[in-house]
């Protein structure tokens, strides 16, 4: 990887996501990655989760992270849920946005029409259609919640009383990218968005909610990186891309070298550092 022209010591927020970048393919940390997260945290850095999964998902990998050795004032570790339809600081709140009901008819009755497979997130469950297709499998596989089965005409009446932040459609990939995202695109109303996050995902969400799908900060951000597995879009956004994937400790080595100089390598980093 290339030298990084910059002074670190100006650093203040180190945001990682989640699948396919902190997590390994057995949707966990490793533990060289948790024990360089602690060290980051103790040296004063601020880590953030950010992740398109429910709060619920993302906050029991921060819980891995947290340690006694922690400074107090740094033990927290912020999330932004639901593609940056929820945040959350030390348990307060401050945002979260929500469907309109017209995205929420509209998505429910295209989907009805089609007998596509669509699910939502409801405070710690998965709510789908009744059409409970392998992607849905993967995605409980993926985020561990059971879901909870409901017809279409029970979802439109639950989401109007309570919306939720986004709609995800899991389909076929061909059938998404050829089928789907055209009639979306035509169908929905312009306070909408829509994007891929896996070629069996296709996610609705309100137009001004995104925590930019991983491209947008990327190309943002004062310095930015993505694993050797990262999809071509991810690639060309970000500044460097490293040599390492998510099975083989790509956030650890690249805390390890850029904020430690390469002094905690896997061999001689034990568990009883902190």
């Amino acid at each position: 990887m290339d030298q990084i022209p910059i002074n670190l010591s100006k650093v203040k927020v180190f945001c990682s996501d989640l699948d396919d970048t902190l997590l390994d393919d057995n949707q966990k940390i490793q533990p060289y990655t948790k024990m360089m997260l602690q060290l980051l945290l103790k040296s004063g850095i601020h880590v953030v989760f950010a992740s398109g999964r429910s709060p619920d998902s993302v906050s029991k990998y921060t819980r891995e992270i947290q340690s006694q050795e922690i400074p107090s004032d740094n033990q927290d570790i912020p999330i932004i849920a639901l593609n940056g339809g929820f945040a959350s600081v030390q348990g307060i709140k401050p945002y979260k946005a929500t469907l309109k009901e017209d995205i929420i008819l509209k998505s429910l009755e295209y989907c009805e029409k089609n007998n596509y497979c669509i699910e939502f997130y409801s405070d710690e469950n998965v709510i789908i259609s009744t059409k409970d297709s392998q992607y849905h499998q993967y995605h409980k596989n993926l985020v561990g919640v059971d879901g909870i089965l409901m017809s279409y005409f029970e979802m439109r009446q639950f989401c109007l009383s309570k919306p939720p932040a986004k709609f995800l459609i899991c389909e076929d990939p061909p059938l998404i990218q050829n089928k789907i995202i055209p009639d979306l695109s035509k169908y929905l109303p312009s306070t909408s968005r829509i994007l891929v996050t896996k070629p069996c995902f296709l996610e609705v969400l309100p137009s001004d909610t995104t925590k930019a799908n991983a491209l947008e900060w990327l190309q943002k951000c004062g310095l930015s990186y993505c694993p050797a597995n990262a999809n071509e879009a991810a690639k060309h956004a970000a500044q460097h891309i490293l040599s390492w994937t998510n099975t083989q400790d790509c956030v650890g080595k690249l805390i390890n070298q850029i904020f430690f100089d390469n002094k905690y390598d896997i061999g001689s980093l034990s568990k009883t550092i902190l």
